[in-house]
């Protein structure tokens, strides 16, 4: 019987894939919030992205830390993940703006929609984190 590294690998995946997921709650919850609730969840989900990327970069320093490797494969799956989600999001939304100018329609996505799609992804995120050593 072996060890299930469920809790290293979702405590690595906390510090990048948790503040994609706190913006993606953010956006969904977004209308029933008031307008105190609003400011203190923007300013919480913009200070964890901040930490996230000051940690989920990775660099050398840290390659000295004695962590369980499956923490290593969440954080850098969130990192990786973070670092891309302006090419992964912004693409497809340029593809959909310019399908919806040649189709002559509006483009919308509401707030909820981009949360749930922020939501899944930074599930994605914990799954590849999860799987990508046992690929190896």
């Amino acid at each position: 019987m072996g060890l299930v590294p469920v809790v290293s690998t979702v405590v690595g995946w906390l510090c990048c894939g948790g503040a994609i997921a706190a913006t993606g709650v953010t956006l969904v919850n977004w209308g029933t919030f008031s307008a105190g609730a609003r400011s203190r969840w923007t300013i919480a989900s913009a200070v964890w992205g901040v930490v996230a990327l000051m940690v989920g970069v990775p660099s050398s320093i840290a390659f000295d830390v004695s962590l369980p490797l499956d923490y290593w494969a969440g954080l850098f799956a969130g990192a990786r993940g973070l670092l891309s989600l302006p090419l992964l999001a912004g693409l497809p939304a340029l593809a959909w703006v310019g399908i919806a100018r040649l189709l002559r329609r509006k483009a919308r996505c509401s707030r909820t929609t981009a949360g749930w799609l922020f939501v899944a992804y930074s599930v994605v995120l914990l799954f590849w984190g999860a799987t990508s050593l046992r690929m190896v």
